[in-house]
């Protein structure tokens, strides 16, 4: 993953704090904007790294207890379902029916609890939901 320097150079996310984690969970790309948003950082942090520059600046990469510095915005419901939606639109296009996600987070579970409990209604009792969700549903109860 690129450094912020290289995040830096890309025209659509200059300037914005953009947070890249990696796939198995334990480092963190920031960008110019992110590392200022989460500044002060701290110079040590047991159980985890912060890698500097030459400078001694936080380069934009966070490993393992140091991702716990970061201060990230939170996901609304519609970007979670946004994402839900993407993964297993992509997911089903492949022909996979079933994923596991090894970076679960609490917001996670309880999004997928009311989603369940959603399709639950949807099928049970006829109750009525947004197009977006009920395509999602009845794309994912096909599998």
């Amino acid at each position: 993953m690129p450094p912020k320097d290289t995040i830096e150079s890309d025209s659509v996310i200059r300037d914005r704090s953009v947070i890249l984690r990696c796939k198995d969970g334990h480092a963190l790309w920031l960008s110019k904007k992110a590392l200022e948003l989460s500044a002060p950082l701290l110079r040590d942090i047991e159980g985890g790294v912060i890698f500097r520059g030459e400078n001694g600046e936080p380069a934009g990469l966070l490993l393992g207890g140091a991702q716990s510095l970061v201060k990230e915005h939170g996901m609304t419901e519609h970007d979670l379902l946004r994402r839900f939606t993407a993964t297993m639109g992509d997911a089903l296009s492949l022909g996979l029916t079933s994923i596991h996600n090894a970076g679960f987070r609490p917001v996670s579970l309880a999004f997928f609890e009311r989603l369940e409990s959603l399709s639950s209604n949807v099928l049970e009792k006829g109750t009525h939901c947004s197009q977006t969700i009920c395509q999602m549903l009845a794309s994912c109860m096909r599998c």
